[in-house]
């Protein structure tokens, strides 16, 4: 069986330029997960996960997040849910296709 290797990455920010007195809040991530076997196949699952309504208490300042914040936030939406099950099954269908385009056989040297 093939090993996959994944990646969490930030692709861009939403946010509400203010609002009740704070400024650059967060409200959609997008990001992408990158997955790799190690037979050679590739497979991307990209998406968007609705940050929570800025809470005055645990604000954090736009300029203090770091890319691993936001990750972090990512991997425990349930949106994100089921995505590396999504990427194996993504992989495993590019080794398997389940249909493939054939040369025509009347065609000498036919290839795709």
């Amino acid at each position: 069986m093939s090993t996959i290797t994944s990646q969490w990455n930030i692709v861009a920010l939403d946010s509400i330029p203010s609002e009740n007195e704070l400024t650059k809040i967060i409200s959609t991530i997008h990001c992408e997960k990158l997955a790799t076997s190690d037979d050679g196949f590739n497979a991307r699952w990209y998406g968007t996960v609705s940050v929570a309504p800025a809470n005055p208490a645990s604000f954090i300042p736009y300029e203090e997040i770091t890319e691993e914040m936001l990750i972090e936030w990512v991997k425990v939406s349930a949106s994100t849910d089921g995505v590396d099950e999504k990427l194996a099954a993504e992989i495993e269908l590019q080794r398997n296709p389940p249909i493939v385009r054939l040369p025509l056989p009347w065609v000498s040297g036919s290839t795709i």
